[in-house]
């Protein structure tokens, strides 16, 4: 799913942003964590809008839930591939997001979500 612009976010919160800095030298790799960092501000300026309803919000997350397991499962493999030392750390890594992922998405379907958080 390809993210959507709503209005900027609040200007008081960090947004994050893509940079060539963030560049881990793999083109699908950096494609995937540009829509990884829009689906996120996607997220975050529903979470800023007073009006934003559950549905949109869970539909959100649930758009961040796919890419991200998506995403996941190319990048573990191209680091297994490559023979990467620090693939189990970055494998536990990507296990935690899933669990906090899964967690955030279990509050918003029973209407539960800290819009801060």
């Amino acid at each position: 799913m390809q993210p959507k612009h709503p209005p900027e976010l609040n200007p008081g919160r960090p947004v994050p942003t893509w940079s060539s800095s963030l560049s881990v030298g793999n083109a699908k790799l950096d494609e995937q964590h540009i829509t990884l960092l829009e689906l996120g501000r996607d997220l975050m300026r529903l979470l800023d809008t007073e009006t934003a309803t559950q549905v949109q919000i869970h539909a959100a997350l649930e758009d961040i839930v796919k890419q991200s397991q998506l995403h996941d499962a190319r990048e573990e493999k191209i680091l297994e591939v490559n023979g990467c030392p620090t693939l189990a750390e970055h494998k536990a890594a990507h296990q935690t997001s899933r669990a906090e992922l899964a967690t955030l998405l279990s509050d918003v379907s029973r209407g539960a979500q800290d819009r801060a958080v």
